[in-house]
Parts: structure tokens; C-alpha cells; sequence
């Protein structure tokens, strides 16, 4: 599932903005259905009576998830009688939370004018940059040096606190002149790892990459792309959250994934540009040695040796 970050900047305090949020009815005046008149949903809820909160690092984060729905009539079906076909039906939800100075979402929808719209919709904002969004800066060069790591370096502690390791790459896309391909590996397929780093030479360029990545002996599920594009993928989670319901572990594995874990891989990745331990010499020399590594893998899996 996609997720984007934002920041709230009007000083307003989480319990504020929950709670006008959930005064909808107060505020919402109901966009009404052309064809039949009748008025189309909007609803908000909160999943939690009352705030949850966890621990990242010495700060204290608390946190709600806010569900809501709401109803808009396709421009182009406004006169179908099929209302299922006339009226689209929007719903989401977004992990309100604050350390008691700022007050930020996460939402389950990528970055965009639409995601935007949503939020400021629930809010009832108006005013300009009432909500902005928070970027990671992510190009293609993060990728390979992921892939570098999995190949090169497999089961290796990584960063000065050794608490980050990347288990598996698990597929990537990758941008050419003229098409968009996308390609599974997996260390444990041949075929895929022949296949996969095949691919990783003919494409200079890779615009996502899907990894298991070990964070503090909690595994996540992630797939990063080029401009700020974060998938978390719950099922492939494995850590302290997986014996509570999903409504609560989601928010607690994406808040770990967007303030803590995702921050510690790139700083790593960012440490090990400015040490020189990553360049693109090195890149270009780990390309040039994937033939040796496709007939190594291929030995040590006919159990041929030379």
C-alpha cells in the first residue's frame, strides 16, 4: 500500500484538528448527487477512543487514524442512471500524530493534488500551505547501491549502529528510451538472478525497487521509487506488532517505517557517499563484475568448482 507524509502548519494541536475533523457535521455542507438529488456521503471516524502512542527513540510520539469517506460524481457519468457508475466512492485513511510541538499525516495515498485535496477536505482548511507535503529524496542511484549490498555484501550489519540489514531484493523497474520494464530476483531463483542483474546492465536508470529490509531484528516490507513513491507492505512484516490487530499494527509499522527506518537507510546511504565508500567508480565496477558473479551463482548452485 502507498503511503505520502505532510505537515500541518496552521499551530493547531492534535487533539484540535482531531476533534474538528470529527465536527463534520458542523461545518460540511453536503455536495448533492445532480441526477437523483440526494446527497452524497462524507463521513469521518476515528479508529481509536483514545490516542496511542510509541517510542522513537527519547521522544514520545502519540498518535489516531482517522477514517473517512466520501462520494463524487464522475464528470463523464453524471447522467448514468447506474449510481454505482455515476458515483465514485473515495476512502482512505490517515495517521494523525504529533510530538507535542508538530502535528503530521500519513496518508494511505501517494503524493499528489488529490491526496492534497482529501486532506484538506477533512480538515475544512481553505487558507494557502495549510498542509504541506514532506519528501524523502530518493533518485536511481539509492537503488543500485541497495542491490550492491545484497549482492556484495549479503547479511552484512549496516551503518555505524549495525542496526539496518537489506535481506532480499525482491524486484525494481527500471526507465528505457523506450519502454518500462519490470523484472522479480530473488537469491534463491537462478533464472531470476541471471535475469535480474541482465537487467540491472542494460538500464542505467531504475525508477523503484521492492526489499526486505532488517531494521533492529524487525523486518519490513518496502518499495521505494523516484519521487518520494513508499509502498509498506504489512503482510511481509515481521516484529513486535504482529500480534495486534491490523487496525492498530498498520500505524505502528508505518510510523516506524516513515520516522525511523526509512531515515536510518538513507543516512546510511548518505554516510557511505561521503566517506567515498560509494561512488560512481564503485558503481560503475559493480556493474562491470555482475558476468563473474552470474557464473559464480551459477557454480554454487551446480556445485561446480573451478
Amino acid at each position: 500500500m502507498p503511503y505520502s507524509l505532510w505537515k500541518d502548519t496552521t499551530n493547531n494541536s492534535m487533539k484540535q484538528i482531531i476533534d474538528n475533523c470529527l465536527a463534520y457535521e458542523n461545518w460540511y455542507t453536503h455536495e448533492i448527487d445532480p441526477y437523483d438529488k440526494s446527497e452524497l456521503r462524507f463521513e469521518i471516524n476515528r479508529r481509536f477512543l483514545d490516542n496511542h502512542s510509541l517510542n522513537i527513540g527519547d521522544t514520545n510520539i502519540f498518535f489516531n487514524v482517522l477514517d473517512y469517506e466520501m462520494e463524487k460524481v464522475r464528470p463523464r457519468e453524471a447522467e448514468n442512471a447506474i449510481r454505482a457508475t455515476r458515483v465514485q466512492l473515495i476512502s482512505g485513511f490517515v495517521i494523525v500524530f504529533t510530538d507535542g510541538i508538530t502535528t503530521k499525516y500519513i496518508t494511505n495515498k501517494t503524493y499528489g493534488p488529490n491526496t492534497l485535496t482529501n486532506l484538506r477536505k477533512i480538515n475544512n482548511y481553505s487558507g494557502q500551505l495549510e498542509i504541506i507535503d514532506e519528501k524523502f529524496s530518493i533518485d536511481s542511484d539509492l537503488f543500485f547501491w541497495v542491490v550492491n549490498k545484497v549482492i556484495d555484501f549479503p547479511g552484512v550489519q549496516l551503518g555505524d549502529a549495525q542496526n539496518v540489514k537489506i535481506e532480499l531484493v525482491t524486484g525494481f523497474k527500471g526507465e528505457t528510451d523506450d519502454r518500462l520494464a519490470e523484472i522479480a530476483g530473488s537469491g534463491d531463483r537462478i533464472l531470476n538472478l541471471i535475469s535480474t542483474l541482465t537487467f540491472l546492465v542494460e538500464n542505467e536508470n531504475l525508477s523503484r525497487i521492492e526489499m526486505l529490509l532488517c531494521h533492529q531484528k524487525e523486518t519490513y516490507g518496502l518499495k521505494l521509487g523516484i519521487n518520494s513513491y513508499l509502498e509498506i507492505n504489512a503482510e511481509k512484516y515481521q516484529g513486535r506488532y504482529m500480534k495486534i490487530p491490523d487496525e492498530e499494527m498498520i500505524p505502528h509499522i508505518v510510523l516506524n517505517a516513515f520516522l525511523v527506518v526509512i531515515p536510518d537507510l538513507l543516512a546510511i546511504y548518505d554516510q557511505e557517499i561521503e566517506k567515498g565508500q560509494w561512488d560512481n567508480k564503485i558503481k560503475r565496477e559493480f556493474l562491470g563484475n555482475i558476468g563473474e558473479t552470474i557464473q559464480k551463482r551459477l557454480q554454487e548452485k551446480l556445485g561446480i568448482l573451478e
